[in-house]
C-alpha cells in the first residue's frame, strides 16, 4: 500500500499538469488512502476532471469531492439557458433516452433525474451536462433500470 504523502504529492503534480484545469484552487489531503479534494474551480467539468485525476492514481481507495464551483461572473448563464443547452446535448448524444431524463436548474445548480438503461448512459449524461458553462453544482440523480439494460427506448426525442 502506498504512503498517503506519496499519493498526495503525485495528485498535486497531476492537478498542476492537467491542461483542463485552469486557475484551480484545490487542496488535497489523503488519509488511509482516501483522498479529499476541497477548494474551488471554474466549472462542473473541472470539478469532475479533478476527481478523475485522483481516481487514476494507484493506492487511492476512496474520494471525497468537496470542490465548489465558482464560475467567473462574466460567464454566468441564466438558468433557462443552462437547461436548454443540457437538453440539446442530451438530445444529440442520447436521442432515444431524453424523454426519460429531466433537467432541473436553480441558481446554477443542476439536477439530472430520471432513468436510463445502463451505467454508461448515466455517466454520459453527467459528462454532457458538466461541459455546459455556468453550472455551479451538478447532481446526477439518474437511476439505472436494471431490467432493461441495453434495450433501446421506444420514443426518440
Amino acid at each position: 500500500m502506498r504512503e498517503d504523502r506519496e499519493i498526495r504529492s503525485e495528485l498535486l503534480a497531476e492537478l498542476d499538469w492537467d491542461p483542463e484545469l485552469s486557475g484551480r484552487d484545490v487542496a488535497v489531503s489523503v488519509r488511509g488512502g482516501v483522498v479529499t479534494l476541497a477548494g474551488f474551480v471554474r466549472s462542473a467539468g473541472e470539478r469532475l476532471r479533478a476527481e478523475a485525476d485522483a481516481r487514476r492514481l494507484e493506492g487511492v481507495l476512496g474520494i471525497v469531492n468537496a470542490i465548489d464551483v465558482h464560475p467567473p461572473l462574466t460567464s454566468r448563464k441564466p438558468d433557462p439557458e443552462i437547461a436548454r443547452e443540457i437538453v440539446t446535448r442530451i438530445r444529440a448524444e442520447l436521442p432515444g433516452r431524453c424523454e426519460n431524463v429531466r433537467v432541473y436548474v436553480a441558481e446554477g445548480r443542476v439536477a439530472l433525474r430520471g432513468e436510463v438503461n445502463s451505467i454508461a448512459e448515466r455517466v454520459l449524461l453527467e459528462h454532457l451536462a458538466a461541459r455546459v458553462g455556468g453550472i455551479r453544482r451538478l447532481a446526477n440523480e439518474v437511476s439505472v433500470n436494471s431490467t432493461a439494460v441495453g434495450v433501446p427506448g421506444p420514443n426518440p426525442c
